[in-house]
């Protein structure tokens, strides 16, 4: 049974192009891959570009102490194509925690919100090479 299971998320894991060497390290870990399971049953997806797989990954990662609540907006902006880079998360991991400091740890994202958690993170914010440099 066990077995069987790994292999399922292996191959979820593998269509949203994750490495192999990485995803053989995350089966080793049972909370990780409940999370991941987590994240991409949210997600609703069998597959996808290795970009967005590596944001699932990421959010997977950082943001495993989410309130369960608010990862369902989290997977959004990333399924949306709102978030494009590990950064917005990492933005969007701040604001929650900023949040829970002040009101307590069961914040969750609501419509008045969303606007300024968006802007926070930012949503529509395009960053080009040159602007890297």
């Amino acid at each position: 049974m066990v077995e069987a299971k790994n292999s399922l998320i292996k191959e979820r894991l593998l269509a949203i192009g994750i490495e192999p060497k990485t995803v053989d390290n995350i089966i080793k870990n049972d909370k990780v891959v409940a999370n991941f399971e987590q994240v991409l049953d949210l997600a609703g997806i069998k597959e996808c570009p290795k970009e967005k797989g590596n944001l699932l990954y990421a959010l997977t990662t950082k943001g495993k102490n989410l309130h369960k609540e608010v990862l369902p907006v989290f997977v959004k902006m990333i399924m949306e194509n709102k978030w494009s880079r590990i950064q917005q998360i990492d933005a969007g991991v701040d604001f929650i925690t900023e949040k829970n400091q002040k009101v307590g740890k069961d914040y969750r994202i609501d419509d008045s919100e969303l606007a300024s958690f968006e802007a926070f993170t930012g949503v529509g914010v395009v960053v080009t090479p040159e602007q890297i440099d």
